[in-house]
């Protein structure tokens, strides 16, 4: 029942704030697509399985986001050099997540940005 709410609001939210104007009609696309995988990893989280698929595609799907966030021209300087840094560390987060996938070398881990 919650999962069938969630996945309601994640349909409906974008479409309601791209008609208002908050949000370009190409973000809101991207944030459906990007929603659509969060109900089966939850489903996934919940019942203890895996969901490394479910992660790389939920980070790849916010760095795209963030590359249309970025290329608005009418974001204030705060929010675009928060933007830039939130994309630096999806950036790390997906090599880290790419070269764990392949090794459990913890040497070839880095730590996560501390400036967040």
């Amino acid at each position: 029942m919650v999962l069938s709410v969630i996945a309601l609001i994640i349909q409906l939210l974008p479409g309601i704030l791209a008609g208002a104007g908050v949000i370009s009609p190409s973000l809101s696309t991207l944030i459906t697509q990007l929603g659509a995988a969060i109900p089966g990893l939850i489903t996934s989280l919940a019942s203890g399985q895996p969901a490394t698929s479910e992660i790389a595609v939920i980070l790849q799907g916010i760095q795209t986001e963030l590359t249309v966030l970025k290329a608005n021209t009418t974001l204030n300087p705060t929010a675009l050099a928060d933007a830039t840094t939130l994309d630096a560390a999806l950036t790390d987060a997906l090599a880290a997540y790419q070269t764990a996938s392949t090794t459990d070398d913890p040497s070839t881990l880095t730590p996560l940005p501390t400036d967040l």
